[in-house]
């Protein structure tokens, strides 16, 4: 079975219909597409069949994630040099979510069971600096 635009579309109907919040549901097409595309690059082919969604190729994205830097853009570039384990795990629950799709509604793909997620929680609250503070409270 292709992974078009056609069956994310479906997708993220589907997660509407369930009411999950519009960010949720374009992070997880995000996410999603910068999946596929790897798969393309690492497979080098142009259209991502749902045989071509393995457990090896889910392992090999999990591996450059890890290696992947904080954009300059997040909070977090001057405290993370790369991606957090939260950022990773949401990112494999975004191709579990569509492995999960795929397997009951098509009977198609890797069985999503098998991809190991977990909840990670934070040790710390974050808090602003004074800096931080005073610049929000005069930003108001």
């Amino acid at each position: 079975m292709k992974i078009t635009n056609e069956l994310l579309l479906e997708r993220l109907k589907h997660l509407e219909n369930k009411q999950y919040a519009s960010n949720t549901i374009e992070n997880y097409f995000t996410d999603v597409k910068l999946f596929l595309e790897f798969i393309k690059s690492d497979l080098t082919v142009e259209t991502v069949v749902s045989e071509d969604l393995t457990l090896l190729e889910i392992e090999k994205w999990k591996n450059v994630l890890g290696e992947t830097m904080t954009p300059k853009t997040s909070i977090y570039y001057a405290i993370r040099p790369t991606l957090s384990q939260q950022t990773i795990q949401s990112k494999l629950t975004a191709i579990k979510s569509l492995l999960k799709y795929m397997n009951y509604f098509y009977d198609e793909g890797v069985d999503y069971r098998k991809i190991e997620t977990k909840r990670i929680k934070s040790d710390y609250i974050e808090c602003l600096t004074d800096d931080e503070y005073h610049t929000f409270f005069n930003f108001i």
